[in-house]
């Protein structure tokens, strides 16, 4: 059975105006459909969206008529879309603007009563003018099954825990040392004192990786006064325990001298809240067939370690992945099979690399691979032999397998000045070459620095 969007498909032609169904027939199933449907074209010049077609499910699951709510959901659709929530379909958006098949994403947005609810959204880009793509997805609310109920309690406890707050801390600048009072029983001495507290090797129970958010949020406390705020773990007992989230408020408080004498931190306890924002987050920026990042998430994974490597001499290198004649796998043995191999190619990729180093999935077939702290171009060439041997012995289906290769082009970077845009256009130059060659086969772009 086709899903609506491809029944919408089917009489549109591809031209994306619902004028072109001729069949009332269509037109009146698509309206009683529970799940809404709607086509609309995106301009990526003007970011202009306009609405084509919008079927009477949408609105009745939005809480609303055709009559009342057309008008305003074409005009401010954005507006109903929760803002914390807003960063998910703009990616979801640019996905589908990548052409990558169907992309589908969850986000909160606000009925016409009033209530917060939860829509899945699924679409695709089925055609594209210039800059006018034409756009249809379904969408659906998913609220019952992710609990909405839930959320929302989890949200007052959340407010409520601003009054009741777990624990609270007072960092004395003078004698480098924290003393940390529990909200528990009043009756009981629960105060704790931690001395040498910045200048000891221990994270006193923070997660290393938030230790350095910690202490240099106390330093800057210490150095002008202010107030600030940050989101960080903590290990709930001495040994053994689990990390759990908590936001925590600093406040600097000063002396007769106007110099800061303490900083005065309060623990609230944000855990359930942080693992749902980290969640969509995650789902925002993963590929959701091979679970690697997507295109977006890469590259800006990938920008991030160019700048930060800009301040060390690390020599790195950009690889980009393409599954060899993958339309003829497709064609041949089905897109069911088509998805395996992109999935076992994720796979390969994960269980090769090392930890420090980043892999997605950046198109249809296509895979980029940044490898940190290389200490020659031997060895990027001995990971994209190790990947090739991987991919086309690895594959469980034989009759498959006999097929499946990759193409690899490869840039390394050396340079403090190297953007990612010039490591992205050397290793897109030496894929083309692999190709020209023959395929099944990896190149290192000319402008590969001796080692």
């Amino acid at each position: 059975m086709q899903s609506g969007s491809d029944v919408l498909l089917s009489y549109t032609g591809g031209k994306g105006r619902m004028e072109n169904i001729n069949s009332e027939r269509i037109k009146t199933m698509l309206d009683n459909l529970i799940s809404g449907i709607c086509a609309f074209s995106y301009d990526s010049a003007s970011k202009e969206l306009i609405f084509d077609y919008i079927n009477d499910g949408a609105f009745r699951m939005l809480g609303t008529t055709r009559a009342l709510g057309e008008k305003y959901i074409t005009q401010h659709v954005k507006d109903m879309i929760l803002p914390q929530d807003l960063p998910i379909a703009a990616q979801w958006l640019s996905d589908i603007l990548q052409d990558n098949g169907d992309e589908e994403t969850i986000f909160r947005y606000v009925t016409f009563q009033g209530s917060l609810a939860h829509m899945r959204i699924k679409g695709n880009l089925y055609s594209r003018q210039g800059s006018i793509h034409n756009i249809v997805c379904t969408f659906s609310d998913c609220s019952e099954e992710i609990s909405i109920q839930y959320e929302t309690e989890k949200e007052l406890n959340f407010m409520n825990s601003v009054v009741g707050y777990r624990t609270r801390f007072d960092y004395l600048v003078r004698t480098d040392s924290l003393v940390i009072h529990k909200n528990d029983d009043p009756a009981e001495n629960n105060e704790v004192f931690i001395p040498r507290y910045l200048s000891s090797e221990t994270t006193h129970g923070i997660h290393p990786d938030d230790w350095p958010l910690f202490s240099e949020a106390i330093e800057r406390a210490m150095k002008h006064p202010c107030k600030d705020q940050i989101d960080y773990r903590v290990r709930e007992a001495a040994e053994g325990g689990e990390y759990r989230w908590y936001q925590c408020n600093l406040m600097s408080i000063q002396g007769n001298d106007g110099y800061v004498t303490h900083v005065l931190g309060m623990n609230i306890d944000i855990h359930e809240r942080k693992v749902w924002e980290l969640m969509l987050q995650s789902r925002a920026n993963t590929d959701s067939l091979t679970q690697l990042l997507n295109k977006g998430a890469t590259e800006n994974r990938i920008r991030s370690a160019i700048t930060a490597h800009h301040s060390k001499k690390h020599m790195d290198a950009l690889m980009i992945i393409d599954v060899d004649d993958f339309k003829y796998i497709n064609d041949t043995f089905g897109h069911l099979i088509g998805d395996e191999v992109l999935h076992f190619v994720g796979d390969a990729l994960k269980q090769n690399l090392k930890g420090i180093d980043i892999a997605g999935r950046i198109g249809g077939d296509e895979f980029m691979v940044f490898l940190q702290n290389i200490k020659s171009s031997a060895d990027a060439e001995t990971v994209a032999s190790h990947l090739q041997d991987i991919i086309h012995t690895g594959f469980k289906k034989t009759e498959v397998a006999d097929h499946l290769s990759v193409s690899i082009g490869i840039a390394i970077g050396q340079d403090e000045s190297e953007e990612y845009e010039e490591l992205f256009r050397e290793a897109d130059t030496a894929l083309y070459e692999t190709k020209h060659n023959g395929k099944a086969g990896y190149t290192l772009s000319r402008n590969t620095p001796s080692c």
